[in-house]
């Protein structure tokens, strides 16, 4: 996981520190590092809730597909990394393809919260943060929004080992381009939600 990146706070007042102030600037987490916080702050109480509870996690696997991927074996490689979590893997998975779309534009994305969050799955299994709504503003709305209805996105370790996207699961702890989650425990919380707004134009969930 990249180390996070920290930026200057300047916003508190120093006379409030007293003698302890010492003239250096202190220091807040970057959006995206708060943002990778607060998911697996998120994930992290689904696997108390879960243990709590004595489940066992279904997640439902999600893709963004791009020129030359091997959808299939993304989805399996996925539901490879769900099996070594001892999660169940839904039998309907959801992909999208960014091609000739907007950016924020991930119909299937919004389907799995919305099947998540309806009960059918726990959470949403992806590769990383890259496979999901790129603004901040929206993806920290859907993290939210799914926390609020007792679900949670989660990332996988996975790496393409070939031109042709065969997947290979990394080694539990290695890099990737954005957090992984841990390699033991489980995660969610099996009981009704709400269902999402039935909204299919914007990728916030609030929409």
């Amino acid at each position: 996981m990249m180390a996070p990146r920290l930026v200057p706070h300047l916003q508190d007042d120093p006379d409030d520190w007293g003698p302890w102030y010492d003239n250096a600037p202190r220091l807040r987490l970057s959006s995206s590092a708060r943002l990778s916080a607060l998911r697996r702050s998120f994930y992290d109480e689904g696997i108390a809730a879960q243990a709590a509870q004595g489940r066992r996690v279904k997640v439902a696997t999600y893709v963004l597909a791009g020129i030359g991927t091997d959808v299939d074996a993304m989805h399996q490689a996925l539901g490879v990394y769900a099996g070594r979590m001892g999660w169940r893997v839904s039998t309907q998975s959801f992909t999208d393809d960014p091609r000739g779309c907007p950016p924020e534009a991930r119909p299937a994305f919004r389907a799995a919260c919305r099947y998540a969050a309806s009960g059918f799955a726990d959470g949403v299994l992806a590769l990383d943060r890259f496979a999901l709504p790129p603004s901040d503003e929206a993806y920290e709305s859907w993290l939210r929004w799914l926390h609020d209805r007792m679900s949670f996105i989660a990332f996988a370790p996975l790496a393409i080992a070939t031109p042709q996207t065969s997947l290979l699961l990394a080694p539990s702890g290695s890099g990737g381009r954005d957090d992984q989650e841990p390699s033991t425990g489980s995660s969610g919380i099996a009981t009704a939600r709400a269902m999402a707004p039935g909204s299919t134009t914007s990728a916030t969930p609030n929409s």
